[in-house]
């Protein structure tokens, strides 16, 4: 696996694995989301994979190697 970013954004990275999302810099954001479904739904729709998702975009290492 490869992660790439600026120094602060893999020290959030690895803030965020190591205490299971603790720190996330996504999560005024996040809980923010989770509210607004909650009011409109009922509950939650949105897993927190499904939002960081939207949030940042993953590469594929295999992915960029096969399009060069």
């Amino acid at each position: 696996m490869k992660i790439i970013g600026t120094q602060e954004e893999l020290k959030w990275v690895r803030r965020a694995l190591a205490n299971n999302c603790e720190g996330c810099i996504f999560e005024e954001r996040c809980n923010q989301n989770a509210s607004e479904e909650q009011k409109k739904h009922g509950k939650t729709l949105t897993s927190c994979e499904e939002f960081m998702a939207r949030q940042i975009t993953f590469v594929s290492e295999e992915r960029t190697k096969t399009t060069k």
